[in-house]
């Protein structure tokens, strides 16, 4: 934001909240923003202090490098930190016709990707286990499908992500690597539109519009893969040729979902929501037929059975609540309610019977069963605040608290012929932890578990 007539300027953060003090009683407004068209608006200063400037996505689009020399010129980021716009991932080459975030990042500086580009993301020679990952400043603790292949970030529900790789601001707390910090869009308040994407491995369907115009819309993006219909038929043929019934199947889906109201001016509330899951399975049957010759001359047949069922899933659910609200002039909050789960499975069975083809009995059998569960889940609140002091000095400060609990876990079952013993349930004592967490901008951050 700039004043053409005195000169002054004035930066907005994350959530367009900016407050410039004006020299006179006239003022002409300048907003800019990379990627849209500049807006001039006049302004009388003694017939309005509040304003809402709507810009307009620009249809020339050039590169553009931004140079920010110290870090009061980025009061939203850190000093090494680079905003990517939703819209832009479809301009950046992508597997097999799927855009994918976490694939574009290995383009920036200071960021690799692990052995075979399937490793997670390093910054600046960290482990992937040491970036923070967030989407609606909610932490996501599994952001893979197909073991690393393409992320959990639905392209066509990101509005901006922003990755932060040295300087982390004192309200993300202590993290080694990076923060990614993923917004998602919030649904058009002016007119219903849509989007529907097919490709090779996934279908996307977009919707969003207002709900009562200018006061409230949503936003509902899907994305659903059919990597089933080539696995399946493969991998039967497969099986086939070695003697087996079966099929190995897998597929993913991501839904994400968002809702605001504009209360007044100075409030207005969104309600955010993400789901996806992977799910894998691997089944098969065997059947042979066992000839034995007695002592007497007997011909004894047997039948052998032998069969499988592996299943691997897991999958986040990811939820917020999110309050903006302007105290005067100087001041603006941002509060959010936030939840996080993570849930990893693992199940198998397995059987092996002999049969007697002469009398239908079963002489052999043996079968294990194993369920493994783990999870992770959080319920947190915080609360920021800006505090604009002067046109070039903001104050950035808040507090949150946050509740982990784990869950980990398993039952077994066999016949005793193996190492567990029959209905041997095996269960971890679930653990859980509480963070709370004091920041501000200038000072750094305290934190206590």
């Amino acid at each position: 934001m700039r004043d053409s007539l005195s000169g002054k300027t004035a930066v907005t953060n994350e959530y367009g909240f900016f407050s410039m003090t004006l020299l006179g009683d006239k003022a002409q407004i300048q907003c800019y923003y990379l990627g849209y068209e500049p807006l001039s608006v006049p302004l009388d200063a003694q017939s309005a202090k509040s304003l809402v400037f709507l810009l307009s996505p620009s249809p020339l689009s050039f590169p553009v490098v931004v140079v920010r020399p110290t870090l009061e010129q980025t009061p939203a980021s850190g000093s090494d930190a680079q905003i990517i716009k939703g819209e832009d991932l479809n301009l950046t080459p992508s597997l097999l016709g799927e855009p994918d975030l976490i694939r574009m990042l290995p383009l920036l500086p200071g960021v690799t990707t692990g052995t075979d580009g399937v490793e997670g993301i390093h910054v600046r020679g960290g482990n992937p286990e040491q970036n923070l990952v967030l989407i609606d400043d909610v932490p996501v603790y599994n952001i893979y499908h197909v073991a690393g292949v393409f992320s959990v970030f639905n392209t066509s529900a990101i509005r901006t992500a922003e990755i932060i790789k040295g300087g982390f601001p004192a309200r993300y707390g202590g993290r080694l690597s990076s923060v990614l910090n993923v917004r998602t869009k919030e649904g058009n308040s002016q007119r219903y539109s849509g989007e529907f994407n097919l490709g090779m491995l996934a279908l996307r369907a977009t919707l969003e519009g207002p709900i009562v115009k200018d006061k409230c819309a949503f936003f509902v993006s899907g994305r659903q893969s059919f990597l089933d219909w080539y696995i399946r038929p493969l991998s039967s043929y497969l099986k086939e040729n070695r003697g087996e019934r079966g099929d190995i199947g897998y597929q993913f889906h991501d839904l994400n979902a968002k809702l605001h109201y504009r209360f007044s001016f100075k409030d207005v509330l969104y309600l955010s929501y993400y789901n996806g899951s992977d799910f894998y399975n691997n089944d098969g049957f065997r059947r042979d037929t066992l000839v034995f010759l007695a002592n007497n001359k007997d011909t004894l047949r047997y039948r052998s059975d032998q069969s499988y069922v592996e299943q691997l899933e897991w999958g986040n659910k990811i939820a917020s609540l999110r309050w903006n609200h302007i105290f005067g002039d100087k001041l603006f909050s941002n509060t959010v309610l936030t939840y996080s789960k993570l849930e990893v499975g693992l199940h198998y069975y397995d059987t092996d019977s002999v049969i007697n083809l002469r009398n239908q009995l079963t002489e052999y059998q043996v079968f294990n069963i194993g369920d493994f569960r783990s999870a992770i889940e959080d319920i947190g609140i915080k609360s920021d605040f800006d505090l604009s002091m002067t046109d070039k000095r903001t104050v950035r400060f808040g507090a949150g608290v946050t509740r982990r609990f784990f869950s980990p876990g398993a039952l077994a079952y066999d016949d005793g012929i193996g190492n567990v013993d029959p209905g041997t349930i095996k269960m971890s004592r679930s653990a859980h932890s509480n963070t709370l967490s004091i920041w501000n901008r200038n000072g750094g951050s305290k934190t206590a578990d």
